[in-house]
Parts: structure tokens; C-alpha cells; sequence
């Protein structure tokens, strides 16, 4: 209980005698791992987006704003009597107005004399239907007369793949080159703690302290920092998740932020490891 209890000490004791170099590390790490967390988040939500549209292919049929609610409900008669979908939503330029206005803030919209939104009607099929078949059917719906689009969601879908599969490659670059801009930050960190403190250290090992003894204040050093570093990422998130306000996006778990931290405090204990094991042998 004494050991920890000393260990504990001389860990704050080391991180107030270089509080400075501690907090310009934590912050490093803290905004390196906040690029990643927000990256991974973006990627994640891509991937929960494809996941929840892929199983039901869905076409989305914007109508003329021009249209009476009479000739609306025509269209929508013939557009189902046509493609036979699983099931049809008709959205109309009111409800589009007001789940727009929900989302972003009816500020943007304050420039807008008139309604912009058109309607729409999405149609849901099911899975086995082939995608060819829904393509034609798309066209033969954007010939008729009323309608002024018809969105296919399968292509957007592989646009949307696609671009994530990009973004993947980018990111695991950009990951590799952060980790090590990270792993290297705490390890000069606790290399400057370790020469200032180097008299002392080669005192200890004239007296028989072990290597372990004196490293592990050290390790626990780098690992506090970590921790921190990727407890300051995730509250930078908080004012994001303010900003966006209602967007519908995916924040993450708590269990999705443990592994953060956890990430953190590795970078942390094999960064001040290899920091102090040129000076103390085990």
C-alpha cells in the first residue's frame, strides 16, 4: 500500500514540477485525438446510414410546387398504382418546410418569401425487387407529368460507399501519422521530466533502487496524460454537438468514449515507456 501510495506521489509530483510541458501535451494529444474522434464519427454515422438504407431500396419522387392538392393526390394515386411499392410516405411541402425548419433553424429560411420545398413521395420496395428494375421504374415515373425528380437512393447509396471508402484510406493515413505525432509528444514530454530529474534517478540506482521502481512513476505519467489528452477530445465535442443542434447524427456510446479514453492512456503508458527506458534498465 506504501509503494502505490509513493508511486501515486512522485506521478503528481512530476506532472506539477513540468506542469507546463503537462498541459502544452495534454493539449497536443487532447486536439490531435479530437480530429480522430470526429473523423471516426463521420465514418461511423456513413456506415449506420448505409447499413439502415441498403436492406429497403427506396425512391424518392419530388413533385412540381406549382401542383393543386387535388392534382397531388392524382399523382400519388397513379405513382403507386404503377410502381406497386411496399410502401409509400407522401411528404408534403409543409411538413418538407417544417422538418427543415426542426433541423437547421427556421433563420436560414428568413431571406424566403415563398415556401421552397417541394412535395415528395418516397416509395419503399423490397430488397429482392432487382435494381435494374427500379431504375427503369424511376424513369418511366420522371416522364410523368407533375413531377420534377425522381431519386433513386441505391445510386446515391454507392456515391455515399464510395466516398466513405476514400474517406477510410484518408483516415487510417492520417491516423497512422496523429498516433505517432501523439506517441512522440509524451514521450519527449517525459524525457524532459526524466533529464531533470536525472541526478536523483542515477542516485536511486547507486543505491540499488530497481528499474521498475524508479520507471513506474514515470509510466504512470505518460498514462494520466493520455487519459487527460483524450478526456479534453471528447469535451471539445460537446460545443459540436451544441452547434448541430437537432441534426440527426450519431454521437457515439458511452462505451465508444471508454475506448477513447483507454486509447489514450495506451498511447500514454508505451509513450512514456519507451521515454525512460534509454535511462533506466530493468
Amino acid at each position: 500500500m506504501n509503494l502505490i501510495i509513493y508511486f501515486i506521489r512522485e506521478m503528481f509530483g512530476n506532472l506539477y514540477r513540468s506542469k507546463l510541458l503537462t498541459m502544452v501535451s495534454v493539449v497536443t494529444t487532447g486536439v490531435l485525438l479530437f480530429f480522430l474522434l470526429v473523423l471516426s464519427l463521420v465514418l461511423l454515422n456513413i456506415r449506420l446510414w448505409i447499413d439502415g438504407s441498403e436492406n429497403q431500396p427506396q425512391v424518392s419522387v419530388y413533385f412540381d410546387t406549382k401542383l393543386t392538392p387535388e392534382e397531388e393526390i392524382n399523382l400519388i394515386e397513379t405513382i403507386n398504382l404503377v410502381a406497386k411499392p411496399l410502401k409509400s410516405n407522401f411528404v408534403s411541402r409543409e411538413e418538407s418546410y417544417e422538418i427543415f425548419s426542426n433541423i437547421y433553424g427556421s433563420d436560414m429560411l428568413t431571406a424566403v418569401e415563398d415556401n421552397p420545398f417541394p412535395a415528395v413521395l418516397e416509395l419503399a420496395f423490397s430488397k429482392e425487387i432487382e435494381s435494374g428494375k427500379i431504375n427503369l421504374l424511376s424513369q418511366k415515373i420522371g416522364d410523368f407529368e407533375g413531377v420534377e425528380s425522381v431519386v433513386y437512393s441505391q445510386e446515391w447509396l454507392k456515391k455515399l460507399e464510395d466516398f466513405r471508402n476514400s474517406v477510410s484510406k484518408g483516415l487510417a493515413v492520417f491516423a497512422v501519422i496523429m498516433i505517432a505525432v501523439v506517441f512522440f509528444t509524451i514521450t519527449n514530454t517525459i524525457k524532459l521530466s526524466v533529464y531533470a530529474r536525472e541526478d536523483m534517478i542515477r542516485n536511486m540506482q547507486y543505491i540499488g533502487a530497481s528499474g521498475w521502481y524508479i520507471r513506474t512513476p514515470f509510466v504512470l505519467e505518460g498514462i494520466v496524460q493520455g487519459i487527460l489528452g483524450a478526456a479534453f477530445a471528447i469535451i471539445a465535442l460537446v460545443p459540436v454537438k451544441i452547434l448541430a443542434g437537432n441534426f440527426q447524427f450519431y454521437w457515439g456510446s458511452p462505451q465508444f468514449f471508454a475506448g477513447i479514453v483507454i486509447f489514450g492512456a495506451f498511447l500514454g503508458f508505451f509513450g512514456s515507456f519507451f521515454a525512460v527506458k534509454k535511462f533506466i534498465k530493468i
